[in-house]
């Protein structure tokens, strides 16, 4: 069976919702920031990326994403919701190219100050 070789797309949103229902949203895409600079008169949050690929055949393997929600009270934060592309292709035995999407929604009823959140893509 083929591994796919998944390229992350690069593009991240993320929005959370607070105690007093107030969303806020912002990306690593600049054009995206611009229009919602006036959520974080407190200080722009950040997103940082790492990749692991595999040893043998050099494919992405796991992505680790962190973000940091600069000026934010922990005890604030009621939900939390991620989403970002991929583009994966097969060639082996099959032609195909597709974009994905990466969707995580995290609740946070007594908030968080940290969230993981693990996942598998599996293609079958």
């Amino acid at each position: 069976m083929e591994h796919a070789q998944v390229n992350f797309q690069g593009a991240i949103v993320v929005s959370f919702l607070d105690t007093k229902g107030n969303s806020r949203t912002f990306s690593n895409v600049r054009e995206l920031n611009a229009i919602f600079s006036q959520d974080w008169e407190a200080g722009m949050p950040t997103i940082a990326l790492q990749e692991q690929h595999d040893g043998e055949s050099g494919k992405l393997s796991n992505l680790k994403m962190m973000i940091d929600l600069a000026g934010v009270n922990p005890a604030d934060v009621r939900r939390i919701q991620v989403l970002s592309t991929f583009k994966y292709k097969l060639q082996d035995y099959l032609r195909l190219e597709m974009i994905g999407m990466i969707e995580a929604a995290v609740e946070t009823p007594n908030g968080a100050g940290k969230v993981t959140v693990t996942g598998d893509l599996k293609f079958e």
